[in-house]
Order: structure tokens, then sequence, then C-alpha cells
């Protein structure tokens, strides 16, 4: 797996936490936000984006493989 699937998952579980604090900060308007919730969710993403960066990383090597065509070029025998 690489490196970078990990740097990417922290990006979008960063981008989650901050896009829900401020839902509920300011579009809820909640007075006291329960952080626990929010990292725990932020986690979820986190682990949910690594598990399908390494799933695409494993379908996507079997599906891009494709082998060449076979074409009958000669004389036919009958």
């Amino acid at each position: 797996m690489e490196q970078s699937h990990f740097v990417v998952a922290a990006a979008v579980a960063i981008i989650f936490a901050i896009s829900k604090f401020i839902e509920k900060k300011y579009i809820l308007k909640e007075e006291e936000i329960a952080m626990k919730n929010v990292i725990r969710d932020s986690l979820m993403v986190y682990v949910s984006t690594v598990i399908g960066l390494f799933i695409i990383e494993q379908v996507g090597e079997t599906v891009n493989k494709q082998s060449p065509t076979n074409v009958f070029i000669g004389k036919a025998d009958f």
C-alpha cells in the first residue's frame, strides 16, 4: 500500500471534521459540540477511506490487465 493513501485519507478526514464542526456550530447552532462524536466520525471516515483506496488499488490492477487479442491472419486450412 502506498504511503500517499494514508495522506489522502488524512486529508479527507480533516476536511470531514472541519465541515462537521462548521455544520454543528453555525448551521445547527448547537451550543455544546460533542467533540467525541466528531472525532469518532472522523476516525471512521479515515479508516473507510484507507480501506476503499486499498480495494480500488487491488481491483484496479486486475481490471486494467488485458491480454492481447489473438487474431488469425493465415490461410484457412479447410
